[in-house]
């Protein structure tokens, strides 16, 4: 039998002698009974072997199936190593995740790293690839390989078959990395300076937002000083290229002229986002150099703001681009993240809100969230926002009333009690505060007057409160650093 191996990655590996409890398998079927998908997992010796059936699963048009492994402490490795081979029938092995002990999450498309073929072969994977922070490398606990997956549209009846693993292990052996990224060495250290204080995101007008905004800040020593203020969009033609809808200048304009002293962002969103990463790196820097030049342009604009959901490292050369292009400084909202890219940006927010229905929950999502993102701040030498759900938002609400039918569904819930729960974290980890990666809060949000609930336009339920409650409003010093 031909065996490719890596010898300086087999000898640094830090074997971890695998026990049956370290396996797990994960399916659509975890999500919907109406799954067909069947996935096994055994292990014999060092030999894991995972055998899968997923066929089509059209009642929620996608199937998939994979195994987690849970593999010790990766303190001071830098790689992972394994051998793998697969079944004729069986599809090529797409992505694979590794997981903190915070449950954060890091993807990787396989594909670059070559199939795996009868015989066994060697594969090391550096952590340079994920984009690891020092506080994620420290923090691994397992890796997850997704074996098969498709789509409704993909037109996929069925994949079947069989993939093994040996040797599978961290490794203090440096590997060559697969992934490629635009040069950006020579942006760290180039932080721009911001004023303190907390964030807000905002849409339209409001003279009643405006005073209220007024008043917090006369009345508390860390102010609201950061306004992301809805300003323009990023959509996709027809021939897949990202266009820029006109800014609204005047809408930033209104706002500085009643809030002085005020940085105003131009928030820029985008639907359908990960058609950014799928650009090649030209277009994502023409687009980025079109964005800088107009924000550059805007008086009233501090800076771009990008709520692009979800980021992915495809997506970094924009962040890049718009870094060295842009005269001014660059924020983006995350919902998750990877080093590079807060090392990049000048000011990263944390999108903490959309995590859970309970308080409780809430509280222990956040904490999982927050404390990496706040570490990573640190590492990458900039400070982070965190946002969270002083009004609704699509899991943290108090009540949600259907758009169509008026029907409405209460939640055993306030506003202020998922504040609390991450005023928790805070009070249970007061080195949080201390930390030079946190720099407040951003509060989500000051909404549109007489919207019907929040939520996409598309959606079927209004999600309320729709207003700044003075409850919540009143817990925001506690936030402060």
């Amino acid at each position: 039998m031909k065996t490719s191996l890596f010898p300086a990655l087999i000898l640094c590996a830090a074997l971890w002698a695998l026990e049956r409890g370290d396996l797990r398998t994960f399916s659509d079927g975890e999500e919907a009974k109406t799954s067909l998908t069947t996935i096994q997992v055994d292990l014999a010796g060092e030999v894991v072997t995972a055998r899968f059936r997923v066929p089509d699963h059209p009642a929620i048009g996608y199937a998939y199936a994979g195994i987690q492994v849970a593999l010790g402490s990766a303190e001071g490795m830098r790689s992972l190593g394994f051998q793998w081979r697969r079944s004729a029938e069986a599809p090529a092995p797409k992505q694979l995740t590794l997981r903190t002990r915070d449950g954060k999450r890091l993807k990787l498309d396989l594909a670059p790293y070559g199939a795996p073929g009868p015989a066994w072969t060697a594969v090391g994977i550096s952590f340079d690839d994920f984009g690891l922070s020092p506080f994620d490398a420290s923090n691994l606990s397992s890796a997850s390989f997704t074996l098969a997956s498709h789509t409704v549209k993909d037109a996929i009846p069925l994949q079947e078959g069989t993939v093994e693993f040996r040797r599978l292990a961290w490794s203090a052996a440096p590997v060559p990395g697969r992934v490629s990224r635009p040069e950006f060495a020579s942006l760290l250290g180039k932080k721009k300076a911001l004023p303190p204080g907390h964030g807000a995101w905002i849409y339209d007008p409001s003279e009643a937002h405006v005073a209220r905004l007024r008043a917090y800040n006369q009345s508390h020593p860390v102010p609201i000083r950061h306004l992301f203020v809805y300003a323009g969009s990023i959509s996709w033609g027809a021939d897949g290229k990202a266009a820029l809808s006109a800014l609204k200048g005047e809408r930033l304009a209104w706002f500085q002229g009643r809030l002085p002293g005020m940085q105003i962002w131009a928030n820029i969103d985008a639907l359908d986002a990960k058609k950014l990463g799928a650009q090649p790196w030209a277009e994502q820097e023409r687009l980025a150099r079109e964005i800088a030049a107009a924000v550059d342009g805007l008086e009233a604009a501090a800076g771009a703001h990008f709520d692009v959901e979800p980021y992915d490292g495809a997506q970094f050369p924009f962040y890049v681009a718009m870094k060295r292009l842009s005269s001014k400084p660059v924020s983006a909202a995350f919902g998750s993240w990877d080093f590079p890219v807060l090392q990049v940006v000048d000011l990263p927010v944390l999108m903490a809100y959309d995590l859970a229905k309970a308080p409780k929950a809430y509280g222990e999502a956040f904490a999982r969230l927050a404390r990496p993102f706040i570490a990573d701040c640190a590492a990458a030498g900039t400070t982070g926002l965190l946002g969270l759900p002083f009004a609704a938002a699509m899991m943290e609400y108090e009540y949600r009333e259907h758009r169509t039918s008026g029907a409405r569904e209460k939640a055993p819930y306030v506003m202020e009690d998922f504040l609390s729960a991450a005023l928790a974290v805070f009070d249970g980890d007061p080195g949080m505060r201390r930390s030079p990666g946190y720099a407040g809060v951003s509060v989500w949000a000051l909404p549109t007057e007489g919207k019907k609930g929040i939520g996409p336009p598309r959606s079927e339920w209004g999600y309320y409160p729709n207003t700044l409650k003075e409850g919540c409003l009143d817990l925001l010093e506690r936030f402060s650093r």
